[in-house]
């Protein structure tokens, strides 16, 4: 498994508003008249923003709605969450309510894995299915992992395996004012992926496609290949130039022509 432990790397960082209907919900860029409807799930540590541009790059195709977790940007006041049954509960109760069209549920790495149990719980207790899921920066259910459960260490090793990892700035873990905001939140997120246990899940009747980093040293292009045993439909896996990190900064712009693909076959 692997976790994504960014704080607003290369995300864009310009004002967004929730989506009026649910603080659960940050509709970037209304888009009524897109045939698709695309839900995002950010990495651990991330929030909406990191999506706050995605409904430009793709407003022919999608709209994206970027789901919020609680204690980040426009929600951070209240209480973080480190329980993933209640993030998957609370997200998906939303997600049902929010939906009018045929819609897609996207995640990268925690993201994907609470987008994948999002789709399970969707199917089950709401008769929604989305027309895919996508899987992105994560290894398949099946995988041994590649890195250690860190979730439980001291703060003092806590922050050394964060500097591992390359992704929350160094001028975060060195203010000791920063690291009382941000640390949080870390843990928050690294916990509900670290104690996640997979057990025996339905598969999905909906397609799974896998995103992936030629680079990223946590999750191997065929750590990718077991998320075709999530679903009775059909499997595809896309490997993109770059780290743990692809779908940021300027080497995006592959995995947005890659989902305007996936979404126009999809009309």
């Amino acid at each position: 498994m692997i976790i994504l432990i960014v704080t607003g790397r290369d995300a864009n960082t310009r004002s967004i508003t929730p989506d009026t209907s649910s603080n659960w919900l940050v509709r970037t860029h209304k888009n009524s008249f897109a045939p698709l409807q695309l839900f995002c799930f950010s990495y651990a540590g991330g929030g909406a923003s990191i999506f706050s541009d995605w409904g430009l790059h793709l407003k022919d195709f999608v709209e994206v709605l970027a789901v919020q977790l609680p204690g980040r940007e426009s929600r951070f006041p209240e209480k973080l969450i480190s329980n993933i049954d209640e993030v998957v509960s609370q997200a998906s109760f939303h997600i049902n309510n929010a939906v009018d069209r045929p819609f897609l549920l996207f995640g990268h790495s925690l993201g994907a894995l609470i987008a994948y149990e999002v789709a399970l719980a969707l199917s089950a207790q709401y008769s929604r299915c989305p027309r895919q899921l996508i899987v992105s920066g994560k290894q398949s259910l099946g995988s041994s992992p590649r890195r250690k459960k860190i979730f439980d260490l001291p703060e003092a090793g806590f922050i050394e395996e964060l500097r591992k990892y390359n992704g929350t700035p160094e001028l975060i873990l060195q203010n000791e004012e920063l690291r009382s905001l941000i640390l949080p939140i870390l843990r928050a997120d690294i916990t509900m992926f670290d104690c996640y246990k997979p057990g025996p899940k339905p598969r999905l009747d909906c397609p799974v496609t896998a995103f992936g980093g030629t680079d990223d040293p946590y999750v191997f292009p065929e750590d990718l290949q077991g998320w075709k045993d999530t679903t009775n439909s059909a499997f595809n896996c896309h490997v993109f130039n770059g780290d743990h990190f692809f779908i940021t900064g300027e080497g995006r712009q592959p995995v947005f022509e890659t989902l305007k693909f996936i979404a126009s076959n999809l009309r």
